[in-house]
Formats: C-alpha cells, sequence, structure tokens
C-alpha cells in the first residue's frame, strides 16, 4: 500500500497497539477511547500522534 503513511503499516507500531488493548479492556474502554484519553491529558503529545511526526 504505498498510499498509506509508512508509520501506520510498521510492524513495531501494531505491536505497541496490542500491548495496549490489554490496558485499555482493564480500563473497561476501548483503545480508541484510551487513546483519546491520552491525547487530552497530553497535549502536546497528542498533536506528535496526530501528525506522526
Amino acid at each position: 500500500m504505498h498510499w498509506v503513511p509508512r508509520h501506520m503499516t510498521d510492524p513495531r507500531n501494531h505491536a505497541t497497539v496490542e500491548r495496549l488493548v490489554p490496558i485499555a479492556d482493564d480500563a473497561g474502554l476501548s483503545p480508541t477511547h484510551l487513546a483519546l484519553g491520552f491525547v487530552v491529558r497530553h497535549p502536546t503529545h497528542g498533536e506528535q500522534a496526530a501528525t506522526g511526526e
């Protein structure tokens, strides 16, 4: 998939997300809600997460 940014297909990123799934489950959240909560709590890191830079 040449149109997908490289960081979105990096297996290391997928492995990281897989490690976060149980944390989200334990908190009663979806992985998406866990991520959004992090972005709200840490806005400067959220900006980097949104842009990939």
